[in-house]
């Protein structure tokens, strides 16, 4: 018979095991809920039903989206851009759960499918928490085409206040700079950063060449001005 010592250390081992399942699973479950949705099932496919807040204009938006995907589906059901337009189906009518998929196998189908891989990143970031992995996507974004400012700052934005990832976020304003010739976008984005984490020296900094580049913006010489010494 076990001591009342090693039936305390025994339950104590099984707790623990089980809290680490459990942060596997919750770390996985952003992707894992996905694996065992069919896209193969052409009846399943475009089994969709209008959520019980849609009124008419979005049931009708629906049945377009719907007829649209049907029509690329029997087409070409091997084509990246047909799997854009029903994951976009779904994403339409809240099923996350089936765009993800969706999504990724127009990604199977062509690797530079931006639009598929902006809508995994928005979804794993709004929907799912799966912030890391939201990450990966918009990573991926930009080396599919580094010449979108919105880009970045949705990836800054992410490592700042999701990851709490201060340098990541500082370096992904920097690379989007670096490609983009100082876009002013970014050098709003990244001034506002620094203002944020109190680093005036550097929000400083980043106002000289906004405004020198800048000069007949009164719009940024009225918000960012102050910040020159």
């Amino acid at each position: 018979m076990l001591s009342k010592k090693n039936i305390l250390i025994f339950v104590g081992i099984l707790l623990l095991v089980v809290a680490v399942m459990s942060a596997v699973w919750y770390k996985r479950a952003g992707r894992s809920d996905n694996m065992n949705v069919s896209l193969e099932n052409q009846e399943q496919l475009f089994n969709v039903v209008a959520p019980a807040d849609f009124d008419d204009a979005k049931k009708e938006r629906l049945a377009g989206k719907l007829a649209e995907a049907k029509d690329l589906y029997g087409k070409d059901k091997n084509n990246n851009w047909t799997w854009v337009v029903i994951g976009n189906m779904y994403e339409f009518i809240r099923d996350y759960d089936r765009a993800i998929p969706a999504y990724e196998k127009a990604i199977e189908f062509n690797k530079s499918t931006i639009s598929a891989v902006l809508s995994l990143a928005d979804i794993y970031e709004r929907q799912k928490k799966n912030y890391s992995l939201a990450a990966e996507y918009y990573q991926k974004a930009i080396t599919i085409d580094y010449t979108k400012p919105d880009v970045y700052i949705s990836l800054a934005k992410l490592y700042e206040f999701r990851l709490n990832q201060l340098d990541k976020s500082e370096g992904v304003y920097l690379q989007g700079l670096q490609n983009l010739e100082d876009d002013p976008d970014l050098l709003v984005g990244l001034i506002t950063f620094y203002q944020r984490i109190n680093d005036t020296t550097k929000a400083g900094e980043y106002t000289k060449k906004l405004l020198a580049r800048y000069p007949d913006n009164t719009s940024f010489q009225k918000d960012f001005g102050g910040l020159i010494k």
